[in-house]
């Protein structure tokens, strides 16, 4: 089966379209098909690791104040070490099929270390909240893992924690710079 997305040219419609599309895919078991063959006029995009492999394909919907509308086929698991932001100020996505862990950190400068990582089981039908402020990975994804996604606007850039003693936030570019060359400090 085909779905299409309606043209969300409102919140409202941004948010009715994510809801039509996740009880479509969760009920019906309907697969959802990334690119111009079931989505539409949406933007896609499939990330690839250092390796080479797919590690995330990625069809975006643009909405009203910068709000997004996504489907995420994640292929696997984050291969870096370190837990990484989002831009967005917040983001819902729905577990639609298969699953993954969350691990999220969290710093309270009262604990030793003051960095901690807590691991959440995603299965379908579960939502992951996403802030601006969140560092986390996605590690051990079932296979067929797709979610939707619900995007609010852009208030940063994304990067990487390095979480040793108080944490350093390095921006994604300068990461991945340093990951390569082999240069900088990206040891915990």
């Amino acid at each position: 089966m085909k779905i299409s997305i309606p043209n969300a040219s409102s919140l409202a419609g941004l948010a009715r379209a994510w809801r039509d599309l996740a009880v479509w895919t969760a009920l019906s078991g309907i697969q959802v098909e990334l690119g111009d063959r079931g989505l539409g006029s949406a933007k896609t995009r499939t990330f690839r690791g250092s390796d080479g492999d797919e590690y995330l394909t990625r069809a975006t919907i643009p909405g009203p104040l910068g709000c997004r509308l996504v489907v995420h086929r994640i292929h696997r698991g984050d291969e870096d070490p370190h837990p990484h932001s989002h831009p967005w100020r917040w983001a819902r996505f729905l577990i639609a099929s298969g699953g993954y862990d969350d691990e999220r950190w969290t710093f309270d400068e009262d604990r030793d270390p003051p960095w901690r990582e807590t691991r959440t089981r995603m299965r379908p039908g579960d939502v992951n909240v996403v802030g601006a402020g969140d560092y986390h990975r996605v590690v051990d994804v079932l296979p067929r893992t797709t979610t939707l996604g619900l995007l609010g606007p852009d208030v940063q850039g994304w990067g990487f924690m390095i979480p040793d003693g108080m944490g350093e936030f390095v921006p994604w570019q300068e990461y991945l710079l340093r990951k390569k060359s082999g240069e900088g400090r990206l040891t915990w």
